[in-house]
C-alpha cells in the first residue's frame, strides 16, 4: 500500500490490494492508515484461509468467500458495539449518586 500526504490530517492511499487487485485510490485520515494497512493484510490472509477451506468446491467463488468475510466482519463489529454498551452502568450509576445525594440532604451531610 503506497500512500501519499495531503495535508496534516489526511493522506491518499494509492496501492490498496486485496486479492491482487488494486482498489481505486482512498482518501482518509492520517491517524488511521495503520488501521486500513492492517486490514488490507488481514483481508488478504482472510481470502487464502476461506480459499483453503473451500478448495474444490464448485459453488464456492471469490463473490461468496468475501461476502463470508463481510458477514463475518459485520457480526464481530455488532458484537463489540454491545460490549462498549455502557448505558445500562451509566444509568445504573447515576441512580446510585442519586440516592447518595438524597442520603446526604437527609441527614445533613455535606458531599464532595
Amino acid at each position: 500500500m503506497k500512500s501519499k500526504i495531503i495535508d496534516n490530517e489526511r493522506i491518499q492511499i494509492t496501492e490498496l490490494t486485496i486479492y491482487d487487485r488494486k482498489l481505486p485510490t482512498l482518501v482518509i485520515e492520517r491517524s488511521k492508515e495503520e488501521f486500513f494497512r492492517k486490514a488490507e493484510k488481514w483481508l488478504n490472509q482472510m481470502i487464502i484461509q476461506m480459499q483453503n477451506k473451500f478448495a474444490g468446491d464448485t459453488d464456492v467463488g471469490m463473490q461468496e468467500i468475501l461476502s463470508m468475510i463481510a458477514v463475518q466482519v459485520t457480526a464481530e463489529n455488532f458484537l463489540l458495539d454491545n460490549r462498549n454498551d455502557t448505558e445500562f452502568y451509566d444509568n445504573r450509576i447515576q441512580k446510585m449518586i442519586d440516592e447518595l445525594d438524597d442520603f446526604g440532604k437527609k441527614h445533613n451531610i455535606e458531599m464532595g
